[in-house]
Parts: C-alpha cells; sequence; structure tokens
C-alpha cells in the first residue's frame, strides 16, 4: 500500500504539549528537578526503572525544547525554563482538584 509506504517515511514531529502528555516523560522531568544537577540517561534508567534508550531519547528530547542542557559527558542538567515550565504544569494541572 502507497500510503502506509509514505506514512513509515514521515515522522510525527514532537511538540512540547506532547512533552507533558507523558508519563514518562514527565517522570524523567519530575527526577531532573529532584536531582538536579549533571545526571546521565544510565543514571535516570537505573533509578527510574526504564531502558537506557528511552531514558535517553526522553533527555535528548527535553533537550531540544531547551528544557535541559546537555552537559557533555557529565550528563543533563533541568535549565531554570525547564523547571519554570513544569512548575507551572504542577501548579496548573497536577494540583488542581477533579
Amino acid at each position: 500500500n502507497r500510503m502506509q509506504g509514505s506514512e513509515s517515511k514521515m515522522q510525527k514531529m514532537l511538540r512540547l504539549e506532547d512533552l507533558f502528555k507523558n508519563p514518562e516523560y514527565l517522570q524523567v522531568l519530575y527526577f531532573l528537578a529532584k536531582e538536579n544537577p549533571r545526571k546521565t540517561g544510565d543514571f535516570i534508567a537505573q533509578k527510574l526503572g526504564i531502558n537506557k534508550e528511552l531514558a535517553e531519547k526522553i533527555l535528548l528530547d527535553i533537550a531540544y525544547f531547551q528544557l535541559a542542557r546537555n552537559e557533555s559527558q557529565n550528563g543533563f542538567t533541568l535549565t531554570d525554563e525547564g523547571l519554570a515550565m513544569l512548575y507551572n504544569f504542577h501548579k496548573n494541572y497536577a494540583e488542581k482538584p477533579n
């Protein structure tokens, strides 16, 4: 099917809002907020019980949006912007009663 072939070539663009809708991304963001600074994908994967590849993908995605800074071999650190966005998310969504 031609349609399936073209869909497999097109990758869905990740949006900033998507990060805050995904529990695994939120778990990593909260972990970085608590454990800052400089945490590696290996360390995060081990502590959160997720695979290393997923942890590294999440870290690279949040770094792309400048929510974390990749400090080379030293790991990732949540940026001030990342901390502020996580705080606003938590304040506006996580703390609101249903």
